[in-house]
């Protein structure tokens, strides 16, 4: 399945990020994208086939931040969800804990326009970048 941030537009391919979760039997495969911001996104450290080794990446520029499409598998969450007694995030607290539990997360960077429209200025640059974005009682993102 498809799981997508809600303040942020990521133009992914998906065909190819699903080939490549299918290809490595990913539990989950992130859309990465390229960035030099080490405070405002989670960096990645991956091996040489794309797993994720660690969430939080190395201290290099630039580095590899998640950006926010995922291609989950059906079963991903189901241990994780049984085990959920209070409200969690799923950056800072179910992906690492599915990380340490050993399911197979694999990254992927793409290169297409990002925009963290839930930052003030990058919503007014989603409004210049994406044309119908403007538009009263139309969303795109």
């Amino acid at each position: 399945m498809l799981l997508l941030n809600g303040d942020t537009y990521f133009a992914v391919d998906l065909d190819r990020l699903k080939d490549f979760a299918t290809r490595n039997a990913a539990d989950i495969a992130f859309s990465l994208f390229e960035t030099n911001d080490r405070v405002r996104y989670m960096g990645m450290d991956l091996d040489t086939q794309g797993q994720i080794l660690q969430l939080e990446g190395r201290d290099r520029s630039p580095h590899l931040a998640n950006g926010g499409v995922y291609w989950l598998s059906p079963d991903a969450f189901r241990e994780q969800a049984a085990a959920v007694e209070r409200p969690q995030s799923l950056e800072t607290d179910l992906f690492p804990a599915l990380l340490r539990a050993g399911r197979k997360l694999y990254g992927r960077a793409f290169t297409g326009t990002f925009i963290d429209i839930g930052v003030p200025d990058d919503f007014r640059r989603a409004q210049d970048l994406l044309p119908s974005a403007g538009r009263v009682g139309h969303a795109s993102c």
